[in-house]
């Protein structure tokens, strides 16, 4: 809906009123992350009159009349309705929010438990994968299941790196900083292979 109080820019900054939710209009754009929420604007039915909605009274502490929410009655409902305006597709899932989603969702599970799902979701991913070589033969049907088994592969790897408290981004650029600075060559079969310096001569030997 467009507010009457915040279009163009609310209080003459970047922030715009969007579904009654007040937010950055970059990062509105860009899709905000899904684990933010966001304040109510004044045309929200729940905007909290006496703290304007920023949850917090001066000299005061937590607005008394909304929890320090912000919205009359308690529930930030920023997400659903960032989701609405935007489409939920626009939303940026995060390695927080599926994990959470994933325990949410299926109650706690080990590291083996989530690595074998990996493994499946990989076989289908390699089902799909074989039905032709070049990327150019996939129809735009085999292109859509390839992106929708590898978005599985990808969903189950960071609910692992979830659970176990690493960063799985952070440790694909680590773990890519070794690959570009290995030597890499082809064995017989035309398969590559990363080399490496024997401790011994100096001489680079294939490692499988």
């Amino acid at each position: 809906m467009n507010c009457k109080h915040c279009v163009n820019g609310y209080l003459n900054s970047d922030i715009e009123c969007k579904n009654g939710i007040l937010i950055d209009l970059d990062e509105y754009l860009e899709g905000p992350p899904h684990d933010h929420i966001y304040p109510p604007a004044p045309c929200h039915p729940n905007y909290c009159v006496a703290c304007g909605g920023t949850g917090h009274i001066a000299d005061d502490g937590d607005c008394k009349e909304c929890g320090g929410s912000g919205y009359i009655g308690g529930k930030n409902d920023s997400r659903s309705r960032l989701g609405k305006a935007l489409g939920t597709s626009k939303i940026h899932e995060t390695q927080k929010t599926i994990g959470q989603w994933g325990s949410e969702t299926f109650g706690v599970a080990t590291v083996p438990e989530i690595a074998s799902r990996v493994v499946c979701e990989a076989g289908e991913l390699m089902r799909v994968a074989a039905k032709a070589v070049h990327p150019d033969d996939f129809s735009d049907a085999q292109r859509a299941a390839l992106a929708d088994e590898a978005a599985d592969v990808a969903i189950f790897l960071k609910r692992i790196a979830h659970i176990c408290g690493f960063n799985l981004d952070q440790e694909v650029d680590v773990k890519m900083g070794i690959n570009r600075k290995r030597v890499w060559g082809k064995s017989a079969d035309g398969r590559r292979l990363k080399l490496a310096a024997c401790p011994d001569c100096g001489n680079m030997e294939k490692q499988t």
